[in-house]
C-alpha cells in the first residue's frame, strides 16, 4: 500500500521525504519508551538503540537473503535511505537529514524565506532547519 502512496505523491508533486514507489512498500515499527526525569534520558535512548539494533540482526538472522524493499541488485545490505519521520525521532536523530532528493536543503530554504528572522526556531521545541 505505502507504494501506492508514494506513486500518487509522486503524480501531485512529491513530498518532503521525497518517497520513491519503487523502492517499494515500508515497514513502520514505533518502539515507545517512557521515563519520569531527564535524568535517565541517556538511558532511555540508549534501550531503544538496543531494541532497534536487536530487531535489525533479529530480521538478519531469521530472514538470510531476503531482499529488503530497496534491494540493488547484488547487494543485499544496501538500503538507498533510510528516513526517521521527524514525530517519531529520538532527540539524538537528524530526521529532517534523512529525507530524500534534497529535501532537508529545500525545507531549509523554505523556512528561511517564510521566517526570515528566525521567529519560530527560537520560541518553539523540537528539530530545527540548522
Amino acid at each position: 500500500m505505502q507504494a501506492l502512496i508514494a506513486g500518487a505523491s509522486v503524480v501531485a508533486g512529491g513530498d518532503a521525504l521525497a518517497l520513491d514507489p519503487d523502492n517499494g512498500d515500508r515497514l513502520w515499527i514505533d518502539l515507545g519508551v517512557s521515563w519520569l526525569t531527564n535524568a535517565t534520558d541517556l538511558v532511555a535512548d540508549a534501550i531503544i538503540i538496543a531494541l532497534g539494533n536487536n530487531i535489525e540482526s533479529y530480521s538478519k538472522k531469521t530472514y538470510p537473503g531476503v531482499k529488503n524493499t530497496r534491494y540493488v541488485k547484488g547487494n543485499l545490505a544496501y538500503e538507498e535511505y533510510d528516513p526517521i519521520y521527524s514525530n517519531d525521532a529520538m532527540f539524538g536523530q537528524q530526521p529532517y537529514q534523512t529525507y530524500g532528493d534534497g529535501s532537508y536543503a529545500r525545507l531549509k530554504a523554505i523556512q528561511k524565506v517564510v521566517d526570515p528572522n528566525g521567529f519560530f526556531p527560537k520560541r518553539t521545541g523540537g528539530f530545527k532547519y540548522t
